[in-house]
């Protein structure tokens, strides 16, 4: 019975990835991102921290490919992301505002870490907001970072989805976005060139909308999240009590590589999760309001929500909600995470779109 069933959950992984392949990348374009096109945002290598997060804040987006136009070049990309990353490394003056708001931190944690080791640099190492993307994503950050030509016509979705989206043994992390391109030949004076532009941007939530659009072709879809084998231990919620404050909290999530935290409150002795804190929650509050993460998450979440609105509490499914279930929360919520509770609010896991594309994707 157990091979017969396994067999039967093979062959509906088999229906997705025939389906993604049935999609040649030029027709999928022309189908579902039509409207974008020539509307990509593309942020320069000239542009300071404080130029790029306001351009990503305007479009409401976290990431966006940086280019060198002067050298036709494909630098990788800069988001949200790595801002928090090259700011939290940065021991510039925005930081140690930050850390001494805070003071020092009794538990040894991320914060009083920095605190100890970026205090002496506080006089030279100037502003962060001022700093060039050409000063922190060079061109060998593009080597971890994803772009595809779109000359390259053989190329259908699943290709893009194994190929980029999705970690594999190669040691390829994954990315959760890839840049759709176009090398063309232009004229500098009397000189030809290369240069490059950037047509699309495709997400793994593209995908999973594309799989809802098409979710009555795949008896997949009625899986629960536990027989799709999604609640791993590899997957267990990284959390933070709701009074931890956001930078500390923010460090925790880059040093577990967390795609999102869980926020707790003690209830009856039990840690409960009542809220979830990620990055596209930074992307209302910067540039140049650093000084926010100094606050509580609890506090920043109310903030965040007054500015731009997002659901309350936590997005979280049970261990028997269907996998359509937790992808229709991830692409109504716009969020990359989905968290696993019990009834009562307790964490068990926590489900990226990442763990969904490889296990719906890969063969075993």
């Amino acid at each position: 019975m157990a091979a017969s069933w396994f067999s039967f959950l093979e062959a509906e992984k088999a229906d997705v990835r025939n389906l993604l392949q049935s999609w040649p990348l030029a027709a999928y374009l022309k189908a579902y991102k039509a409207e974008q096109r020539g509307a990509a945002l593309v942020l320069d290598v000239r542009d300071t921290v404080r130029v790029a997060l306001d351009k990503l804040a305007r479009r409401g987006v976290l990431a966006a490919p940086v280019l060198d136009r002067a050298r036709a070049q494909y630098n990788g990309w800069f988001g949200i992301h790595d801002a928090l990353c090259f700011f939290l490394a940065s021991n510039s003056e925005e930081l140690m505002s930050v850390r001494h708001q805070i003071g020092p931190a009794t538990d040894g944690g991320p914060g009083e870490q920095l605190l100890r080791g970026g205090a002496r640099a506080v006089r030279t190492s100037g502003r962060f907001a001022d700093r060039t993307l050409g000063s922190l994503v060079t061109r060998d950050s593009a080597k971890n970072l994803s772009a595809v030509d779109l000359r390259r016509e053989h190329l259908t979705v699943l290709d893009v989805v194994l190929g980029a989206m999705t970690p594999h043994r190669s040691g390829w992390p994954g990315c959760h976005r890839i840049a759709v391109c176009k090398r063309h030949r232009t004229s500098d004076g009397w000189w030809l060139r290369d240069a490059m532009s950037v047509l699309h941007i495709i997400s793994q939530t593209d995908i999973c909308r594309l799989l809802l659009a098409h979710a009555h072709l795949l008896p997949i879809m009625v899986r629960t999240v536990s027989e799709l084998g999604l609640m791993s231990r590899s997957n267990r919620v990284v959390g933070v009590w709701e009074n931890k404050p956001a930078l500390d909290a923010y460090a925790l999530m880059l040093e577990q590589r967390a795609s999102a935290l869980g926020i707790f409150r003690d209830v009856d002795g039990k840690p409960i999760l009542v809220e979830n804190l990620s990055i596209s929650d930074l992307r209302v509050v910067l540039p140049d309001r650093w000084g926010i993460l100094a606050l509580p998450v609890s506090r920043v979440i109310e903030l965040v929500c007054s500015i731009r609105p997002r659901p309350r509490g936590v997005v979280a499914v049970r261990p028997e909600s269907t996998l359509y279930e937790a992808l229709v929360l991830i692409v109504q919520c716009g969020l990359h995470h989905v968290f696993v509770t019990t009834a009562e609010g307790g964490p068990l896991s926590v489900i990226s779109t990442s763990d969904i594309l490889r296990v719906l994707c890969h063969v075993r």
